[in-house]
């Protein structure tokens, strides 16, 4: 699970830099077309709630709290996707980051066991 979480860490800036890119030029186009599109605001958003899930999901894998920051960043950032109907990767990206979110609360979870059965196995239970 650690190391799963470092990848996913990893990915996430590289898809923030994707994400990121996706969405100023949505807004230069917004803008360029005179639209009043919010979807490259709410894709900045996106890309910035995936980086922050990212970066604490890979500092804090050893930490239970620190596998639920990164999972409320990535929900958060994937119901950000989803409301905004502006260009269709952000659907995608929405997609992938409910994914992450959904991988760190498993761990969470699966921690919160794991943790109770060493400390049974080290009483001598």
């Amino acid at each position: 699970m650690k190391t799963t979480k470092l990848i996913l860490g990893i990915l996430s800036g590289v898809f923030f830099i994707v994400i990121a890119f996706q969405s100023c030029a949505v807004t230069v186009g917004d803008a360029l077309a005179e639209n009043s599109g919010t979807s490259g605001f709410s894709g900045i958003m996106l890309a910035f709630c995936v980086l922050i899930g990212g970066v604490v999901g890979a500092a804090a894998r050893n930490s239970k709290v620190g596998s639920i920051v990164a999972a409320v960043f990535y929900l958060l950032g994937a119901l950000i996707g989803t409301i905004s109907t502006g260009y269709a990767d952000l659907t995608i990206w929405a997609i992938i980051s409910a994914a992450f979110g959904v991988f760190f609360i498993i761990s969470a979870v699966v921690m919160k066991k794991r943790r109770k059965a060493s400390d049974e196995d080290a009483k001598g239970v």
